[in-house]
């Protein structure tokens, strides 16, 4: 069963979606162990309780601008879209708070809570560099876009986003076994094409590179209960950075 919900609470600028969450297989009165039938009677059985697997979310707190949500409206859909294709394999639950200057409640500064900037990254006060298309900064806790470039480019403004989520729920790049990396990159071996990956380190042109692979997927899942649920997590210091490449 898919959770799909989306509220505004009035008076915090606050959104509400969910993520998935399967549904446990009901228990059947009739069993078969091998040739032996064991019949149950439904009035006498317990429901099963589901597997801690199937019954639990890991909750985030995300911010966003509402000014910046207006400037650059392609941006936003395209980060929306990521959001849910990443909540389609991992089991997340997304708080979105929607900042403005009229909301009297703010979340900024407050530990654990993602801040997510659409904005020109070459511009005050960012000054980053010209080919930089995304950020994620582990040490605040930021995903910068380079939403001047993305507005106008809809399916890197997707796969950038899925790019900078893969580094918040700690994959590192994935490059080719014949790449130069730093320690912890993930190597593919030898005949794998490593840009047709989603965290390739940087964002080839003519592709698009805009579908989760099986190991992207396996190794979020798995460190995002280690990243994210522990009570003394803390931010590694180094900024997870994607350009773009012809």
């Amino acid at each position: 069963m898919r959770l799909r919900t989306a509220a505004l609470l009035a008076g915090l600028g606050l959104g509400l979606c969910f993520g998935t969450l399967s549904e446990p297989e009901p228990t059947p009165a009739s069993m078969k162990f091998g040739q032996e039938e064991q019949v149950q009677e439904a009035t006498n059985v317990a429901p099963a309780a589901p597997e801690l697997a199937d019954s639990f979310y890991v909750n985030f707190e995300i911010i966003v601008f509402q000014h910046e949500i207006d400037q650059y409206p392609v941006v936003w859909e395209n980060l929306q879209k990521a959001i849910d294709e990443w909540s389609s394999h991992l089991p997340i639950r997304w708080i979105i708070f929607f900042e403005d200057s009229s909301n009297d409640f703010s979340i900024l500064g407050r530990i654990g809570a993602i801040e997510i900037r659409m904005a020109d990254m070459q511009a005050a006060p960012y000054h980053l560099s010209d080919n930089l298309l995304g950020m994620w900064q582990p040490h605040r806790g930021r995903i910068l876009l380079d939403a001047d470039y993305l507005e106008q480019n809809p399916e890197k403004a997707y796969s950038v986003s899925l790019h900078e989520m893969g580094h918040m729920f700690g994959l590192p790049h994935i490059i080719g076994f014949s790449e130069m990396g730093h320690t912890g990159f993930i190597v593919l071996p030898e005949g794998h094409d490593a840009t047709n990956y989603v965290m390739y380190p940087r964002s080839i042109v003519d592709k698009p590179q805009k579908s989760l692979s099986p190991i992207e997927i396996k190794l979020a899942r798995q460190n995002l209960v280690y990243h994210w649920t522990r009570p003394d997590v803390t931010y590694k210091e180094c900024d997870c950075e994607l350009y773009i490449e012809d």
